[in-house]
């Protein structure tokens, strides 16, 4: 009997172990590391100046504070902070990424606006979550192109970032990081949705006064302030958009934004402004 009253007590102290246990809330913070990144520009002719690639462990949150040098002997300018950075100038800019599956490329594309059609260069940021730098003859990291040839011989890679397939406005593109035996260790993509901004961007930028820039696409149902900026740098030009209304399909209707208008003022709080929002702005017409 004794002996069965210390086994219920024990079980009884156990449940009420278990109990509280449950009641408590226990918060785990997201890994994060930060990087400062410094680069120099001295070239503006729709250039790219690509970093090292940046190894960090799965599940890791990344910030870097990348410092940009102008010394093109030109003011650039950064369309998504809306930024002019003087020549001489040491340009700041931070950049949070949340963990990703593998890998991304972070562009900061610096524009020439004295000239027409304008000129940029991008510097590119390459991490991989990967947590493990490549071994120099490719390792594990290393992936088999269907370009290799069975008579190279054995040697040190030396990899290199090169633009495989351009991005459209309806289709991404890719970057790739090769050997000239045709190695590739890894593959980055690019926005089709990037180029389809930065186009509008560019025909506001570079229209004429008091012209009507059209724009169709199929595609894409929304702009990145990008090109409600470019309209606000330039209040004589009136843009007429022609979309599908069923995000990506449907019947063509357009809309248009007059001229003047406070653009900056229709951007949400995540930058981006739906067509559909614009439609109900400035009326919807069926094409």
């Amino acid at each position: 009997m004794l002996k069965m009253k210390k086994i219920l007590s024990f079980c009884l102290v156990l449940l009420l172990v278990v109990t509280a246990f449950r009641g408590l809330s226990i918060n785990v913070e997201a890994a994060s590391t930060t990087f400062t990144y410094n680069v120099t520009v001295t070239n503006v002719d729709n250039n790219y100046i690509d970093s090292d690639i940046y190894h960090v462990a799965p599940g890791t949150d990344v910030t870097f504070e990348v410092y940009i040098t102008n010394n093109t002997g030109k003011s650039l300018y950064d369309s998504s902070t809306v930024s002019n950075i003087a020549d001489g100038d040491i340009y700041h800019k931070t950049v949070n990424m949340a963990a990703q599956p593998t890998y991304i490329m972070i562009p900061i594309q610096l524009e020439d606006t004295s000239v027409s059609p304008l000129k940029s260069v991008t510097v590119r940021i390459y991490i991989v979550w990967d947590g493990v730098a490549p071994a120099p003859s490719g390792g594990s990291n290393s992936s088999s192109s269907e370009e290799k040839s069975d008579d190279i011989k054995p040697h040190t890679h030396s990899y290199y970032w090169e633009d495989t397939v351009e991005a459209t406005e309806n289709t991404d593109g890719e970057i790739v990081y090769r050997c000239e035996c045709g190695d590739i260790l890894y593959r980055v993509p690019k926005s089709a949705y990037y180029v389809f901004n930065k186009n509008t961007m560019d025909k506001i930028k570079n229209a004429k006064q008091g012209e009507t820039v059209k724009i169709e696409t199929s595609k894409w149902i929304s702009f990145h302030k990008m090109v409600m900026q470019a309209l606000a740098d330039r209040p004589d030009v009136t843009l007429e958009v022609s979309f599908l209304d069923g995000e990506y399909k449907g019947n063509r209707v357009s809309f248009t934004i007059p001229a003047g208008t406070d653009t900056m003022a229709l951007v949400d709080d995540n930058g981006y402004s739906g067509f559909l929002y614009l439609a109900g702005q400035f009326g919807l017409i069926s094409n």
